[in-house]
């Protein structure tokens, strides 16, 4: 599943789009974002909505509708092509 946020987020989809093809709450999915940020294999590049209080953060706390933009990190980057060449089956 990691490997599925981790692309979805590469590609631009958003958290709404990717909990509802997760088939997860997105309260779910912004648990498991904010620990991929926590951990550094994706970064909070920008917010967007009615953010007025919240300070930027993953989960936002004040009521607003904020949604987070972001990025994979050289880490992220580096999970998801390990867990390709892992899934490729070998051509004989």
């Amino acid at each position: 599943m990691l490997n599925e946020i981790l692309s979805g987020i590469s590609s631009g989809t958003t958290t709404d789009a990717l909990a509802r093809e997760l088939d997860l709450k997105r309260s779910t999915l912004m648990a498991i974002v904010e620990s991929l940020v926590d951990t550094g294999y994706i970064e909070v590049v920008g917010m967007q909505g009615s953010c007025s209080g919240c300070g930027g953060s993953v989960s936002c706390s004040d009521g607003n509708s904020c949604y987070g933009m972001y990025a994979l990190t050289l880490e992220g980057e580096r999970f998801i092509s390990q867990n390709l060449t892992q899934s490729i089956p070998e051509k004989n």
